[in-house]
């Protein structure tokens, strides 16, 4: 009994310890470029970005979930998700690519849009919803509201 209460006393002080080792910043998502569209596949439309992001925290953090609205040039397209984990590394600045995953609200009408939006210049993007991440045993999920402007859907 003597050794277990020692045993638990002991991760304590670890988890103390480490706790107290550094603050994790936020990440700032400063644009995205290079928007691609990657084809279709499961009922879902498969795209791919270029995100610049900044950590300025000395942890590595894993993006576990994007859950996000997508407007393009004031059209609702459908929910966007990520297709796998992201991991940005601490005290980094740079773009990583993303792949996203598109679950279209109506899929005649929102692979009309893609075909629409394909060749055409200067669209209008917009994504509002969540992105939940994990450092060390901290998990958190943030509100996220962009806008950007790109060239095209072309790869």
């Amino acid at each position: 009994m003597k050794q277990h209460i020692l045993l638990l006393i002991g991760f304590a002080g670890i988890f103390i310890f480490l706790a107290s080792c550094g603050k994790i910043e936020e990440i700032e998502i400063r644009g995205a470029d290079n928007f691609k569209y990657k084809g279709f596949k499961d009922n879902h439309i498969e795209l791919e970005a270029d995100i610049n992001i900044y950590n300025p925290s000395g942890f590595k953090i894993r993006i576990k979930e994007i859950d996000m609205r997508l407007v393009v040039n004031n059209e609702y397209l459908g929910r966007l998700y990520n297709s796998g984990d992201i991991v940005i590394r601490p005290h980094s600045e740079g773009y990583i690519t993303v792949p996203f995953r598109l679950r279209i609200t109506n899929i005649f009408a929102g692979v009309s849009a893609v075909k629409k939006y394909y060749n055409q210049k200067n669209l209008k993007v917009e994504v509002d919803g969540t992105v939940t991440g994990r450092a060390g045993i901290i998990r958190k999920k943030i509100g996220l509201n962009k806008t950007a402007y790109i060239d095209s859907l072309k790869p």
